[in-house]
């Protein structure tokens, strides 16, 4: 079929190979194995091709110029295909002790440096037949993208590491294997559902014609599960493939401009040519063109203020750090931000999306030294070991995250679960002399006296006793269509409709009006109200904290969700406090990376947002571990109160140099607000309706004034009054929940016992009235006059 309709697609041209803008010639590339095996046994395969030529696309450092404002840096490791070792999945145990953000993790020594905010490594495509990737990727400070190399130090040292226990003790501990082993059953046990069509697409890559495909039995379970532990095929990766020599550096930055930066200088360049061929009559059209052209140009930034003045350019700002001579000391390699500045070559273009970049051949000596730095203990130069020892890289500690209980809390044996629950019956009950069918929904199950409650057509409820069990049902083949009988046989009843999975009430009375409820002519009928035990209790109300409980009767996952939300009438008043909440969460989402990370494996997450009226914080996942988490979170939480910043500074979960890292990360994040027109759209409609939202360029001038000193101050200020704290808990296990709440109120007065709630001073929201007569303006483009 692919044959037939695609034969006679052409071939795309091929393009031109990356030109060298200097540098040596390019070290010979890796061998690779000729092992002609099929089995599991080796990850060097004859039947590997590499995605792109060795000779010219590997050993090369590649800069690339961004569309908004980033700093990122990609290694690229080619290997051979992946999909043979389904069951003991190779990659994905490199990938989880290269991207571990625990301490001693690559990461960690990152930041501690101020040379990376956050980091990614993935082992992809799997399901390729010729070839797979590795990609280890960082996102930098702009110190980071001027000492890149020494970020790709960090990555070969802890490369060498891990030979270095092969080489000692023969394999990685298997609790390493065992930890990746359960969260990955834990995983598959109780993965949430997901749409049709991505679960189609998933299972057809799975079982695309391969040389070596997971049996029939493995299909729903093989991208997931982890069956058996093969520490060789580790090893053959980690020794013969992520190598300085079978890799690419992608070097993305802001510092080379953007893209549009080079559109404005394209058109500029036009634009001095057609004024070349103007007349001298024409100099006052050509001033007032120049003019409109600098107006555009202003309000083409991506602040909001247009009498504000234009960021520095790129190429201001590759002067300011010195960005002209490549710290790894091969070629020259500046980075012109014109194609004539300094007669460099102008930036390539990729043909299908026109992204520009340069590509530099990687200095054989850098090379050399990377090689030196993943080399084991045994055969590591003296100056790689001091580096190693410096760096404190480690294997992930022990996850203490690792959930191990998953029961489910019983539900209510009054409203208790049943396959016929919510489902739509007909009953056959006698109406005098004759019987008469009557459509029903079924509400509410007890599984003591094995009755179901219907709700009837005329709103009437009735109790019925019905002739099987619930145990018996889920063994039955019951349908739609399916007749029994209830009240030991005294009515007899039909399903019309089969509830699925505990979905809501369903209401049908097997009769013309479902057909014109379908085709949307008639109302559907009003189903009946929710049961009082199917809605949040209130189980803790008092002046610190008020707490519902609401159990889940769909998911059957054993999994928990808390979430908070703390107004303060000061956390929207200037756009200081503004960005200094927007500061603190991104200060304790920094704070929190390692602990996070540990979490997330397991599958435990939480989440922090600022907003006009406070702040929101949820955490969610598996129940058995969530209070440790949050207990965590909280307690970072409330580290930042009661200072003053000329005396305590920063909170002791603050690491040194961690503040103007973070706010470097968040001044980058306000100059890309306005990136999207939608996004600019949105905020621009909403200032217009509320004043006190305030626009990102006018955040993003008071942050660049803010100190430590501003910032605690502020930051005691908007928490010293909570005006509301509320707690919606969800959960699904048998924990206590009443001393869940005494844990939380003891966890919020132990830190202050100046907390206070506020129930009287609640932060309003002010919204503007438009008025009903306005006059209508017509906007177009500009011309000359203005």
């Amino acid at each position: 079929m692919a044959v037939r309709h695609f034969s006679d697609v052409p071939p795309r041209p091929k393009c031109e190979p990356p030109h060298d803008l200097g540098g040596d010639p390019v070290p010979p590339a890796v061998p690779v194995s000729d092992s002609d095996s099929e089995t599991d046994s080796s990850p060097s395969s004859s039947n590997f091709l590499p995605p792109f030529c060795p000779a010219r696309s590997l050993r090369r450092l590649y800069r690339i110029v961004p569309v908004d404002n980033r700093h990122v840096i990609t290694i690229i490791y080619p290997l051979p295909p992946q999909y043979p070792h389904w069951r003991s999945k190779p990659t994905n145990v490199l990938a989880h002790l290269l991207g571990h953000e625990a301490a001693g993790s690559i990461l960690a020594h990152l930041k501690a440096r101020g040379l990376a905010t956050g980091c990614s490594v993935e082992g992809d495509d799997a399901t390729s037949s010729t070839h797979s990737l590795f990609t280890v990727s960082f996102t930098l400070s702009e110190n980071g993208v001027l000492r890149w190399t020494e970020c790709v130090d960090a990555v070969y040292l802890y490369l060498g590491m891990l030979r270095s226990h092969f080489e000692t003790e023969g394999t990685l501990p298997l609790r390493i294997y065992e930890e990746l082993r359960e969260v990955s059953e834990m995983s598959y046990k109780f993965a949430e559902e997901t749409h049709a069509g991505d679960f189609v697409t998933d299972l057809v890559e799975t079982i695309v014609p391969k040389r070596i495909a997971p049996p029939q039995d493995r299909l729903l379970d093989a991208e997931t599960r982890m069956f058996e532990w093969r520490p060789d095929l580790v090893k053959d990766i980690l020794e013969n493939f992520l190598s300085p020599s079978n890799s690419r550096v992608d070097l993305m930055s802001t510092v080379f401009g953007r893209s549009n930066d080079y559109e404005e200088i394209e058109n500029d360049d036009k634009k001095k040519d057609n004024n070349r061929d103007v007349d001298d009559d024409d100099d006052d059209d050509d001033d007032n063109s120049k003019n409109m052209t600098n107006n555009e140009t202003v309000l083409c930034c991506s602040c909001d203020d247009p009498s504000a003045p234009p960021p520095p350019t790129a190429f201001d700002l590759m002067k300011a750090m010195n960005v002209w001579r490549d710290n790894a000391g091969y070629a020259p390699s500046a980075m012109p931000f014109t194609p004539s500045q300094d007669g460099a070559p102008p930036p390539q273009m990729e043909p299908t999306f026109g992204t520009k970049f340069w590509c530099h051949a990687i200095h054989p000596d850098t090379l050399v030294r990377w090689e030196g730095m993943r080399e084991p203990a045994t055969r590591r130069s003296k100056e790689a070991t001091e580096a190693v020892e410096r760096a404190g890289l480690a294997l992930p500690p022990k996850n203490n995250f690792v959930p191990t209980e998953f029961g489910l809390r019983a539900l209510p044996p009054d409203d208790d679960d049943h396959p016929l629950v919510s489902s739509s019956l007909k009953l056959c009950i006698a109406v005098g002399k004759k019987k008469t069918w009557f459509a029903a929904t079924v509400q509410r199950y007890n599984s003591i006296k094995n009755q179901i409650l219907l709700f009837f057509e005329d709103e009437d409820e009735k109790w019925y006793t019905l002739d099987f069990n619930s145990v018996e049902a889920k063994s039955m083949k019951l349908n739609n269509g399916y007749e029994g009988t209830l009240n030991g046989g005294k009515v007899k009843f039909r399903i019309v409709a089969l509830a699925m999975n505990n979905a809501g009430p369903i209401r049908k009375y097997e009769d013309d009006t479902d057909d014109h409820v379908e085709d949307g002519t008639a109302f559907p009928p009003v189903p009946p109200a929710t049961p009082a035990s199917r809605l949040p209790k209130k189980i803790v109300n008092n002046k610190v904290l008020k707490l519902w409980h609401l159990q889940d009767r769909k998911f059957h996952r054993p999994s928990a969700d808390l979430r908070l939300h703390i107004t303060s009438n000061r956390a929207n008043a200037t756009p200081h406090e503004r960005a200094c909440g927007d500061l603190f969460v991104v200060l304790i989402r920094d704070a929190m990376m390692e602990v996070a990370y540990m979490a997330e494996v397991c599958e435990l997450f939480y989440w922090l947002s600022s907003s006009d009226t406070g702040y929101s914080l949820r955490v969610s996942g598996f129940d058995h571990r969530l209070l440790a988490l949050a207990t965590e979170f909280l307690k970072t939480f409330l580290s930042f109160r009661d200072r003053e910043g000329a005396r305590d500074g920063l909170p002791e979960v603050v690491k040194e140099g961690r503040f103007e890292q973070c706010r470097e990360i968040l001044m980058r994040s306000y100059s890309n607000a306005g990136s999207k027109s939608s996004q600019r759209c949105s905020n621009a409609r909403l200032r217009c309706l509320r004043p006190t939202i305030w626009s990102d360029y006018s955040k993003l001038e008071v942050l660049k004034k803010i100190t430590v000193e501003s910032f605690t101050d502020t930051m005691t200020l908007i928490l010293e009054k909570v005006i509301y704290s509320r707690f919606l808990f969800v959960r699904v296990l048998s924990f206590v929940l009443l001393t869940t709440g005494k844990w939380i109120v003891r966890l919020l007065l132990s830190h202050s016992c100046l907390w206070k709630v506020y129930t009287t001073e609640i932060a309003m929201r002010r919204m503007l009235k438009m008025l009903q007569n306005y006059s209508k303006y017509i906007l177009g483009p500009r011309g000359k006059e203005g």
